[in-house]
């Protein structure tokens, strides 16, 4: 769905305008089971938050944003020294939880918060359909 929203945008000043209902739909989608993530961000690759679910997150939404951004640059860099095609998700994995980022698009993020016990399997499965 995200996908969708997203596409048919052009590049710079004549991006269509992305639909903040729809992108709040697919990412309270993502915070319901089968993924059952905490949270929910759409980032835009230089690391502006474009919209969080749920809106009041357990962590900040600018913290999201910078470090989802950070994680893609990173990921994205590690992928082309190591010669391993585009970049498609990176994982951070700590003892409390889990942050998983999907690229969209050359410009857009999808961000999920984890619980450390989740199955990554439901949430590959769940982003598939719903993203």
């Amino acid at each position: 769905m995200l996908r969708k929203v997203l596409g048919g945008r052009k590049r710079g000043a004549a991006a269509r305008e992305i639909q903040a209902a729809d992108v709040e739909r697919a990412l309270t989608r993502l915070c319901v089971e089968p993924v059952g993530a905490k949270w929910a961000a759409l980032v835009a690759t230089d690391g502006m938050v474009q919209a969080v679910f749920p809106s009041q997150a357990a962590v900040q939404r600018d913290r999201i944003a910078a470090m989802s951004a950070a994680m893609s640059s990173l990921g994205d860099r590690i992928s082309c020294e190591l010669s391993t095609g585009a970049l498609d998700f990176t994982l951070i994995a700590g003892a409390d939880g889990m942050t998983l980022a999907f690229a969209l698009d050359a410009e857009y993020l999808l961000a999920l918060g984890l619980p450390r016990t989740h199955s990554l399997d439901a949430t590959f499965e769940g982003v598939r359909v719903s993203a």
